[in-house]
């Protein structure tokens, strides 16, 4: 039986944090490299390129590390930065674009 308070301060992240700790869970750090539909397209024939076997692993990851909390380790991008270069949207710009897009009703089927 679990019995613990629940939290509600109308944020999500400080929801699932306080939430977490009142249930006894241990939050781990969450940094994450957020990468834009336009990069992903952008890099594709570099990294069908750079493709062997036994395969060539890279992390996939946009170049900036944004966290809805701080510490962790950002993803390393230096295999993908050597093969296919940098991305050229920004997290923020990205996140931006993504909003727009959903809020036009493009990319809804």
């Amino acid at each position: 039986m679990c019995n613990f308070g629940v939290v509600k301060s109308n944020r999500w992240d400080v929801d699932i944090a306080g939430n977490a700790e009142a249930a006894g869970l241990l939050m781990a750090p969450n940094r994450f490299n957020p990468i834009h539909e336009d990069d992903i397209i952008a890099m594709l024939p570099g990294l069908l390129a750079a493709a062997t076997v036994p395969a060539t692993i890279v992390n996939w990851g946009g170049d900036e590390t944004t966290s809805v909390d701080d510490g962790g380790i950002p993803t390393d991008n230096t295999r993908r930065l050597e093969m296919v270069g940098s991305t050229k949207v920004g997290w923020r710009d990205g996140m931006r674009r993504m909003v727009a897009a959903l809020d036009s009703g493009e990319g809804r089927t």
